[in-house]
């Protein structure tokens, strides 16, 4: 699961001659940096410059503190004026989604912004990203009766439909599946009652009300757990989503297999490899690592033979567990070792797949 957001970062002094250049801050390079360094005094306002994928920059992203404990935010745009309204509006949803990320990652929990209501491109990208309309604000931009009113937008972060997460609870624990609208990158498998610490899906818990107060996911059966498809699907990421539906399926002895699109941050071409192949075994159905190892050295023995410890560990690494089936692949004298989620997890899924029944 990658965050990340190397294109959206506090401004500095140094970005000053960027800013007069590109028409984002009128007067001179001087009168710039003066105002880069009161707005870096002020206690409850970040300004983040956001760059093109060519490394200009674009925009100036003002944000608010509502709280002391940064649970809610405003922000504002201020684009180049050397953008045409084609570009601006290119760019609009881009750098909206940025600073959306920015903002959950420093900790917000609810963010707004104010567009004018006639700017119906704005108004569709607050949308797709799950933003709701608090409210209308009337004579906000100006004392002249014939401006538009203003559209004030809310987002919480368990709605956010960029990137988000689901909890699937089935007999042995719950899986957590994170992704965007058309990608899943990341899968993990928490016991009952085992705490949960990563912040998107903690965030998500405590919205749901799977969690107790102690952020431990609620006991096998808890009727919290029971979520109506149609509520859930209104706010997570369509591939999300469409995970989510999937592996309940699975769970239910109603799938045996996944049709998912997987984004794979690991740029090794060995690990992919390896995935690939895992994701070829026939459900209810195993290999050994030296089954893996022999197939991309094309049966060559002793060549495979050297390369078992790295099949494995490119198994641990293996960033959706269930979904690529890892846990088909076991030791060759047929133990089960070797599972990142935990060997009784393992257990449990090879037994599930081997049955007609489903466990209890």
């Amino acid at each position: 699961m990658n965050r990340n957001n190397d294109l959206l970062k506090r401004v500095r002094i140094s970005d000053a001659p960027a800013l007069c250049k590109y028409g984002i801050i009128k007067g001179s390079i001087k009168s710039a940096e003066q105002l880069i360094r009161g707005l870096d005094s002020l206690p409850f306002i970040d300004v983040y410059t956001c760059k093109d994928s060519e490394g200009t920059i674009i925009a100036l992203v003002n944000v608010t503190h509502r709280d002391d404990e940064c649970f809610s935010s405003e922000f504002k745009f201020l684009f180049s004026n050397k953008l045409s309204i084609e570009e601006l509006n290119a760019n609009y949803k881009l750098v909206l989604g940025r600073c959306v990320r920015t903002l959950w990652v420093e900790g917000f929990f609810k963010v707004s912004t104010i567009i004018k209501t006639d700017e119906e491109f704005k108004g569709i990208c607050l949308n797709e990203l799950g933003f709701i309309q608090e409210a209308v604000l009337h004579e906000e931009n100006s004392f002249e009766c014939s401006n538009p009113d203003s559209a004030l937008f809310y987002l919480i972060e368990p709605r956010y439909k960029e990137y988000n997460c689901c909890f699937v609870p089935f007999q042995k624990g719950v899986y957590v599946l994170y992704g965007g609208e058309d990608y899943i990158d990341c899968g993990k498998i928490y016991s009952y009652g085992e705490e949960v610490t990563e912040t998107v899906a903690l965030r998500m818990g405590k919205y749901l009300g799977i969690l107790n107060s102690n952020n431990c996911l609620l006991p096998k059966g808890s009727e919290e757990y029971i979520i109506e498809d149609d509520y859930i699907g209104s706010f997570l990421p369509s591939e999300v989503f469409k995970g989510y539906r999937q592996l309940k399926e699975y769970f239910q002895k109603e799938r045996s297999s996944f049709d998912l699109n997987i984004k794979f941050e690991s740029k090794s071409d060995f690990r992919l490899n390896v995935w690939n192949e895992i994701r070829k075994i026939a459900y209810a159905s195993t290999l050994c690592y030296e089954d893996i190892a022999n197939i991309l050295c094309d049966n060559n023995i002793n060549k495979a033979k050297t390369m078992v410890r790295v099949v494995g560990q490119a198994c641990s690494d293996c960033p959706v567990p269930v979904i690529i089936p890892c846990h088909r692949v076991i030791g060759k004298d047929g133990k089960l070792v070797g599972y990142k989620e935990g060997i009784e997890f393992k257990d449990f899924l090879l037994i599930h797949e081997s049955f007609s029944a489903i466990l209890i």
